[in-house]
């Protein structure tokens, strides 16, 4: 079985799609709100199958800190979410100029 869906083209030819993971994904988690904003962008990318590497939000660490301990005591394998803290202007350069992010 097939795990994907069939793509509609034009011509004698069969196409279609199988989603891959992407790798290491870099999240930026948002200032407000916290928690719900952080799990809505951590989700998806871990439900993809990408490790993640996640910056916490700089004025409210502590709901990203927390879901880090939460996921560290989880079925998780160890270091597919990592959660980093500290200042934006000095994280977020490095975290996108990263070559495997």
């Amino acid at each position: 079985q097939v795990i994907g869906g069939t793509n509609p083209v034009s011509g004698p030819y069969f196409n279609f799609t199988i989603p891959e993971p992407t790798g290491v994904v870099g999240v930026v988690a948002p200032e407000e709100p916290a928690l719900v904003g952080l799990v809505r962008r951590v989700a998806p990318a871990l439900c993809g199958g990408n490790a993640l590497v996640v910056l916490a939000p700089e004025v409210n660490p502590l709901p990203a800190l927390t879901l880090a301990e939460v996921l560290a005591t989880s079925d998780l394998p160890a270091g597919v979410v990592n959660v980093i803290s500290g200042f934006r202007k000095e994280l977020l350069p490095w975290l996108a100029s990263h070559m495997d992010v």
